[in-house]
This record gives structure tokens, sequence and C-alpha cells, in this order.
């Protein structure tokens, strides 16, 4: 199974728009609804549940991870000596800035990257990106590329929602982009 990346950049609420109303009226281009999850409300505090934002540009990533414990994660982990049982877990607005390299990338690998966590990976992809090329792995290293361009796409005004499943999602969707 492929997991799939789609990046939103310069995110922007809508006031007045939310998802409710939405439901009952056509979206405004270049619109994306955000519904947190349910299973981590707490994920990220730069977007607000039930809003609407307007974005500038959108992309799709498929970076052909199969798990979420993928080989590039683990070798990502190692690289950085990151360490699960010595991590911070306490949710709060700072968790984002005080938390270990790729951290919210080990914890959080599907659901939804806001602008907090995406700029913070960007960081951390950037501090990191020379210790990854010197590895030697070409594949490996490739993936790092990619996933750095993705978090930099978004920069601080985005926000990145993972797919497992594009199956509801047109082609056409996912050519427009």
């Amino acid at each position: 199974m492929c997991l799939y990346y789609l990046a939103y950049k310069d995110l922007k609420k809508i006031d007045g728009f939310t998802v409710e109303r939405a439901k009952n009226e056509e979206l405004p281009e270049n619109t994306w609804p955000f519904f947190a999850d349910q299973r981590f409300p707490e994920k990220d505090w730069s977007l607000e549940n039930g809003a609407c934002y307007r974005y500038a540009g959108k992309e799709w990533f498929n970076l052909a991870l199969e798990t979420p414990e993928d080989w590039r994660l683990g070798k990502l982990a190692h690289l950085v000596s990151y360490n699960q049982s010595t991590q911070k877990y306490e949710h709060g607005p700072q968790w984002a800035e005080d938390a270990g390299p790729f951290f919210h990338l080990f914890t959080e690998c599907s659901g939804i990257f806001g602008s907090n966590h995406s700029a913070k990976l960007a960081e951390d992809f950037e501090k990191w990106n020379l210790a990854a090329q010197a590895l030697g792995d070409i594949s490996f290293y490739d993936w790092y590329r990619n996933m750095h361009a993705m978090f930099e796409y978004v920069g601080k005004n985005g926000a990145i929602h993972t797919m497992n499943d594009v199956s509801n999602v047109g082609w056409e969707e996912m050519r427009s982009s």
C-alpha cells in the first residue's frame, strides 16, 4: 500500500465559511475543508477544526511508503539517534518547538501535519541533509530529498494531509494539482 501526501501551500482561513456550511454550498475554488483527525485531536493547533482554508497551491506526493514502519524511517531514526523511550510525549502548544529531530514524523506518520509541525520538519530535513547524504544510500537519500521538498513546499503557512487510500479521489483532481 502506498502513502500519498497532499500538500497545501499558503493556507488562509476563510472567515464564516465552515465545513458545516460547505455541506450545503459549493466550495469556493482552491478551498480545503479541514477536519481534525479524531484519533489525535491535539496534534497541531495551527488549524481550526471545521474551518475552511483557501490555498495558493497544492501538490501530490507519493513517496512509496508501504507502512509507517518503513525501512527509510528506521534509517532516519538511526541517523538522528532517535530513541522512542526518551522522547517527550507531553502535548501542548510548545510541543512542535521542543521535540527532537523528526519527532513528529516518527510519531505521526498519518493524518495531518499542520503548519507548526511542517515548518519544524522542514528545518529538521535541512539541518540533517549532509548527514543523510553522507550515508551513501541513494534510495534513502532520494526519499529524504523528496520528503524535504514536500515540507519545504508548504512552508510556515501550509499543511500536509496524508492518505493511505486515494480511491475516492479522482485522477482529474490529482492531475489538476
